[in-house]
């Protein structure tokens, strides 16, 4: 497959994406204008909690699937004698992590339940997508595994047309059912593949997926540990306040970032060339162009799309921020080369230099919110993403070119 089939892949995974985002940062300002401040930092907070259990829930097995075995297997493979061992899998490692947030954060009993039952069922589903991936079917993958958001606006749109009060509970209500609704309908996808013959022993697949795991956790709190630090350094009000900003600027460097990400994967796995440097100069260039529109226009977006509890000069946090989403954007091009054509040895190199990016992180976190609040914040994730994205592209130049 050549060029452009590449970007039709990525254009077809990119507008799935932007319609499941759009119904989530549609569900996100209506919260942002109906809940306080605090209330709103509390939501982000759970939600950033079921991403990172989410990314965790399946200890790194389905990109170890991807890279372990070949495609000729993986498309032969007996599915429906997998699915069942990474379920519990799922419901154990995250059983694990929400108790650990019900700790730190001091969550209520019922609402670390429906965290639970949310992150088990959206991290599970992981793993049917990239069967999905593996038949081609992109588009259809990127769709089911971003489902809970349009639930969750659903879920949102209903109180209000019920005229009921909206409160947090309820919103998690709704996610953790439209958690299930996705599994249950990502499962369900999968079968409808005929069923070949092909083993697929997970026990040696331990090694590359224990990698993998640490790997997508890092990445996982590196893009909200900010957020898991304000509440305690500052307060829910300000996380709430941090969040419309992030908002903002990060949305769509996320959604491109999904896009690259979820393409490249497969793609590298099969071989197939990709014009990695082409890209990688057009989503620079075309990023900080954005951002600097983003950052000047932002004294009167945030009032606007939040309301007037909004209101303030966040310029230089939105320019931070969004320095921010360009660096996320061009680190998925090295992570995806070195994740999938990487040696064993290269991803044990790899992993202490991810996990650094965390401790480096927490460390100017620590040293620079206290003294600039949300300046301080933002700072600090744009001087970490530099360390990463920079550690990641020199990791990526020992491989052979694509």
């Amino acid at each position: 497959m050549g060029r452009f089939s590449f970007l039709l892949s990525m254009g077809s995974v990119t507008l799935v994406t932007i319609g499941t985002l759009g119904c989530y940062l549609l569900a996100m300002l209506i919260l942002g204008r109906s809940l306080s401040k605090e209330s709103f930092g509390y939501v982000t907070l759970w939600v950033y909690a079921l991403n990172v259990l989410g990314a965790a829930s399946l200890l790194g097995f389905p990109n170890a699937i991807l890279r372990h075995y070949p495609r000729a297997r993986l498309t032969g493979a007996q599915w429906g004698r997998v699915l069942p061992k990474l379920a519990f899998q799922s419901l154990i490692a995250c059983s694990l992590g929400a108790w650990v947030f019900h700790l730190i954060y001091d969550l209520p009993q019922f609402e670390t339940l429906l965290l639970f039952l949310a992150a088990s069922t959206i991290g599970f589903t992981l793993l049917p997508i990239t069967i999905l991936q593996i038949f081609g079917r992109f588009a259809l993958a990127q769709g089911l595994y971003t489902l809970w958001r349009v639930g969750m606006l659903v879920g949102i749109g209903a109180c209000l047309a019920l005229s009921l009060d909206l409160h947090v509970r309820q919103v998690f209500i709704a996610i953790a059912l439209s958690g299930f609704l996705q599994a249950v309908i990502s499962v369900a996808s999968v079968l409808r593949h005929p069923q070949g013959t092909e083993s697929l022993p997970l026990r040696p697949l331990l090694p590359d997926a224990g990698v993998f795991a640490s790997l997508f956790v890092a990445a996982m709190l590196l893009l909200r540990l900010d957020a898991f630090f304000i509440p305690k350094l500052l307060n829910f009000e300000a996380l709430g306040t941090y969040s419309a900003l992030s908002f903002l600027a990060l949305t769509g460097y996320g959604v491109i970032s999904l896009a690259v990400g979820q393409v490249l994967n497969p793609k590298l796995a099969n071989r197939e060339p990709v014009p990695l440097k082409k890209l990688t100069l057009l989503l620079a260039l075309g990023g900080l162009l954005i951002g600097s529109v983003l950052a000047l226009t932002s004294t009167w977006t945030i009032p606007f799309l939040f309301g007037d509890k909004y209101e303030g000069d966040f310029r230089l946090v939105v320019g931070l921020l969004s320095l921010v989403g360009v660096l996320q954007v061009l680190y998925a091009i090295p992570s995806s080369k070195v994740g999938i054509l990487g040696s064993k040895k290269l991803l044990r190199l790899y992993v202490p230099l991810s996990l650094s990016s965390l401790v480096v992180d927490a460390l100017l976190l620590l040293w620079l919110v206290p003294k600039f609040g949300m300046r301080g914040a933002a700072g600090a994730a744009a001087l970490t993403w530099f360390w990463r994205t920079g550690t990641a592209w020199l990791a990526a130049r020992k491989l052979s070119p694509n």
